[in-house]
Order: structure tokens, then C-alpha cells, then sequence
């Protein structure tokens, strides 16, 4: 079973985790992506999905690429709702400061997670 993500704005869908994988805090690939609440590992919660940088759909790659692969907002493609950011500069750290955040995340509140 795969999900999608849709924005929450427009109901379209924005990322098919069977193309593009979703990523916890520490970079690992979630199996199973459902709207269950999740925890970073200081046992906060997590309000983005991150995504894996080499699987971006193209919407995705052409804001990036607009920002010369530096720090930008990602907007819906079809409604222009603000759904997450990306940030190829400063490299944050996750709350354990072992490992650095992936790069390009939607925030939570913004989507929801469709089952297939």
C-alpha cells in the first residue's frame, strides 16, 4: 500500500510516495506514512514530512533550481499555497545534534496523507 500527499488547500496531489520517498528526522525512509501523530527523537513532534533530495518531483526541483539551490518556500503548484521549504544552507541538526535535517520538507498542517 503507497500514500500521497495532497495539499490541504486544493485536495491536489502534490508527492506519491511511490515516487518520491518520505524521510523521518534522521533522514530513514518511513514505510508506512498515515496522519498518525510522529516524534523527532527528543520525543517532540514532528510537524514536516522531509523528503529524499534525488527522488523530487519536477515542481519541486524547478522552485529549488529558481533558488539556485539555496533557501526558498515551496508553494503548491496548482493553488499557490505555501506547503513547506526547503534550505540547502544552513544544514540544522536534528534535536539529538547527531545527524543534519534533509533538506526539503511539507510541513504537516499544509497536507494530508491520501492511503492507495
Amino acid at each position: 500500500m503507497s500514500s500521497s500527499l495532497k495539499c490541504r488547500k486544493c485536495r491536489n496531489v502534490l508527492i506519491n510516495q511511490a515516487d518520491t520517498s518520505i524521510l523521518d528526522v534522521h533522514g530513514k525512509i518511513i514505510d508506512k506514512v498515515d496522519n498518525s501523530l510522529s516524534y523527532d527523537c527528543s520525543g517532540k513532534l514532528s510537524d514536516v514530512w522531509y523528503l529524499q533530495e534525488t527522488e523530487l518531483p519536477e515542481w519541486i526541483i524547478e522552485m529549488i533550481n529558481e533558488a539556485e539551490w539555496q533557501k526558498g518556500k515551496l508553494k503548491c503548484p496548482f493553488c499557490e499555497a505555501r506547503i513547506g521549504s526547503f534550505d540547502f544552507i544552513s544544514g540544522p541538526k536534528c534535536p539529538c545534534r547527531k545527524h543534519l535535517l534533509p533538506t526539503v520538507h511539507i510541513v504537516r498542517s499544509k497536507s494530508d496523507v491520501i492511503q492507495k
